[in-house]
């Protein structure tokens, strides 16, 4: 995540674009101290990467794109592909010391039916928009 927030916003993790600018504020974006501040409806986590789950995430209503999906791990969890796995993505390279784009795994027991969470967060912004008029 650092490298890709580093790349994209010229900032490290903690960024809002609210404002349509790549805002850096690490105590104003810390999402534990939002929900514990109240300041939090919802959530949404996208982990398609293994990772442990949040502590605050059972705190507020909450959906889940995990590629590791545990029942347990919001109200609503969606399952997506791995990348590098499940599906191609874009990760580190600890040996080239960059972000390369590594394909799905072929054979075995991977499901290749996954979606991406890029195309899960895609149909949710559709149907949001179709149903207020405009688009998130």
């Amino acid at each position: 995540m650092v490298p890709v927030s580093a790349w994209t916003t010229g900032q490290a993790p903690r960024v809002g674009l609210g404002r349509r600018v790549p805002e850096h504020d690490p105590w104003r974006f810390d999402a534990a101290r939002q929900v514990a501040s109240g300041e939090a409806d919802a959530a949404l986590w996208i982990a398609s990467l293994p990772t442990d789950r949040p502590e605050w995430l059972g705190q507020v209503p909450s959906i889940a794109l995990v590629g590791e999906a545990d029942p347990d791990a919001a109200e609503v969890v969606i399952a997506v592909g791995v990348p590098g796995r499940d599906i191609g993505g874009v990760l580190w390279n600890e040996t080239r010391g960059a972000l390369t784009y590594w394909p799905a795994q072929t054979g075995g027991s991977a499901p290749a039916d996954l979606p991406s969470a890029a195309s899960v967060l895609g149909r949710l912004n559709e149907r949001l928009a179709a149903r207020s008029g405009t688009a998130c």
